[in-house]
């Protein structure tokens, strides 16, 4: 197998082998070569995404110390912003139909059947009080 690591892409700078040099190989080792630094681009932004995803989960536990210290129940406050979050994410679901009669048939689907774990957890005589009306 031929060594492509040193390949640069076809431009300007660097126009396509003369005639005589069009084997498969020598057409695809600018591709394969553009692909792999491509790849490796998104190789260093995972790596930066993801330290500054660590240093927010950081943050969140500060501040979910920060409210332990104060007297304040963590797993309720836990509890509350999971469900809030679940709600934006059901408002994006809804909002996410660009066609009107997709949008009719969800909006139909959740007025018929209504929350199907609430309808489930009312049934076991769980109250939600006003936060967990549809």
């Amino acid at each position: 197998m031929n060594d492509i690591s040193n390949v640069t892409s076809i431009g300007p700078d660097n126009p396509a082998p003369p005639h005589g040099q069009n084997s498969i190989d020598a057409k695809a080792r600018p591709f394969v070569a553009d692909v792999e630094s491509i790849m490796a681009d998104m190789e260093s932004d995972k790596g930066a995404y993801m330290a500054k995803c660590r240093a927010n989960r950081q943050r969140i536990k500060d501040v979910i110390s920060a409210a332990k210290e104060a007297g304040l129940p963590v797993r309720p406050m836990k509890s509350v912003i999971k469900y809030r979050a679940l709600e934006r994410k059901q408002v994006k679901l809804a909002a996410g139909f660009d066609d009107m009669d997709e949008s009719a048939v969800y909006q139909e689907l959740v007025d018929t059947l209504g929350d199907l774990g609430a309808a489930a957890a009312r049934a076991r005589g769980f109250n939600f009080g006003e936060a967990g009306k549809h």
